[in-house]
């Protein structure tokens, strides 16, 4: 029980550090991957995007939602759609 106390008082406080340390304004920004800075996740996961079709171009998404893709600047409707339609499934269930 001693260790597994242990154990868990090391992660927790590990866990506080690093939320700490990327609370900090002064820090260097942390690259955009999945969990680095907002969830303290063993459990590996991957987005995925519910689309009904893809033809040309212009991508339907699950809840009806079309948009045309493949813009070269950022459009906020497409993130918005694309925002709306996605999952996180556990990376294991894909393997």
């Amino acid at each position: 029980m001693e260790k597994l106390f242990d154990e868990r008082f090391i992660r927790n406080s590990n866990d506080r550090f690093k939320a700490a340390l990327n609370s900090n304004y002064w820090q260097p920004q942390l690259p955009d991957e999945e969990g680095v800075q907002t969830r303290l996740n063993d459990v590996p996961t991957i987005s995925l995007v519910l689309c009904k079709e893809f033809m040309d171009k212009q991508i339907t998404f699950l809840d009806n939602t079309k948009a045309d893709v493949g813009a070269e600047e950022f459009q906020l409707s497409i993130a918005q759609a694309i925002h709306k339609n996605i999952v996180k499934l556990l990376h294991t269930i894909l393997m």
